[in-house]
């Protein structure tokens, strides 16, 4: 299971960081007009945006293994959120939600978003 490299200075995350929890509602609507709301599933579903930058070769050679295990619909692993410290199983990155920039000679940011579904 693909596991995201912790860097040099020993921190899961840099900021700015950004986190979204979305919450999925269902309502039925009765003949006589009313609403009845109801939540869709237990738990929200959380997107974190991270980004890191300025990472050396040597970061950069840890970031390569993660990144190739973790891509794609089929490939899941656990992320401990970085504000909260709570492990969230099952989530997941899509190919458009990684950018690798080169920004030096010997440097690179790594911009990313990782999903966790609700359950």
């Amino acid at each position: 299971m693909a596991v995201i490299p912790i860097e040099q200075t020993n921190s899961p995350a840099e900021y700015p960081l950004h986190a979204t929890k979305r919450f999925h509602n269902s309502s039925i609507r009765f003949l006589d007009g009313t609403e009845q709301r109801f939540r869709a599933r237990h738990q929200p579903s959380m997107i974190w945006q991270l980004q890191y930058r300025n990472q050396n070769p040597g970061e950069m050679a840890a970031w390569m293994p993660f990144l190739d295990g973790a891509l794609g619909s089929q490939s899941v692993f656990d992320f401990i959120d970085p504000v909260g410290m709570t492990v969230h199983s099952g989530s997941r990155m899509a190919a458009n939600d990684v950018e690798v920039e080169q920004v030096g000679v010997h440097r690179a940011d790594i911009a990313i978003a990782i999903r966790n579904e609700g359950s």
